[in-house]
């Protein structure tokens, strides 16, 4: 569990998801493209998602041979039993893999809402990992691939992100529309760790397709919706 550090502001991010994941270049077509980031579940009672989604982070970074334990993480962090803010998350990060720029990456108003997407997916263009906050600021879970397809229509239609869920599983694989919901929730502040180098080129993602991307659960995957487009 994290502590709640949501705000006020309306963040109106459907269809930005959309843009910016089709427009990555690691990221395929017709499969499912993935980082290998190693899956640990979160150790129920004891500890939470900070320390695991890190976890995950350090073993894609340094294999599982000597891995720091989610205690030993826990301990580091502070004790996070009771809950974590992100920034305790980003600071673990750059202690424990080989990242030195983690930082809270947030956006709390519309026109900001598909940069932080771009600068998600552009993490994984980078073949890196970023750790989501979702579930209004409660929970973390880390990204570590996704999906889109072109339609008989000329369209680029998202289809879902992949994730590991510490508390659920690993590869979870939400569709377009709920991941959305999820990530930027209206009323709820957008919130992701991720790396200042790897997201450097994440402004050149947001326009490369542009009015030719849909979100494919909220447009059933064809060409007959108004494409999404906040650009």
């Amino acid at each position: 569990m994290l502590s709640n550090l949501t705000a006020t502001a309306r963040v109106g991010a459907a269809g930005t998801l959309a843009i910016s994941l089709a427009s990555c270049n690691y990221i395929g077509t017709d499969t499912t493209p993935e980082i290998g980031v190693p899956f640990f579940a979160q150790q129920i009672d004891s500890f939470d998602c900070g320390p695991a989604t890190v976890q995950m982070w350090t073993a894609y970074d340094f294999g599982t041979a000597n891995l720091p334990t989610q205690q030993q993480i826990s301990q580091h962090m502070g004790g996070t039993s009771t809950g974590t803010s992100p920034q305790i998350i980003a600071d673990a990060v750059n202690f424990y893999t080989t990242a030195f720029d983690a930082f809270v990456d947030f956006v709390a108003a519309d026109p900001d809402s598909e940069k932080f997407f771009s600068r998600q997916i552009a993490a994984l263009d980078q073949e890196r990992p970023s750790i989501a906050i979702i579930d209004a600021g409660f929970h973390a879970v880390i990204v570590v691939g996704g999906l889109w397809h072109e339609t008989g229509s000329g369209f680029r239609a998202w289809d879902y992100t992949l994730f590991h869920d510490p508390l659920v599983g690993p590869r979870i694989r939400w569709g377009s529309s709920s991941w959305i919901s999820s990530s930027c929730p209206p009323g709820s502040t957008c919130q992701q760790i991720v790396e200042a180098e790897a997201v450097a080129g994440a402004s050149s993602y947001l326009t490369a397709y542009g009015d030719s991307v849909i979100d494919s659960d909220a447009c059933g995957g064809g060409g007959g919706c108004t494409p999404l487009n906040q650009n």
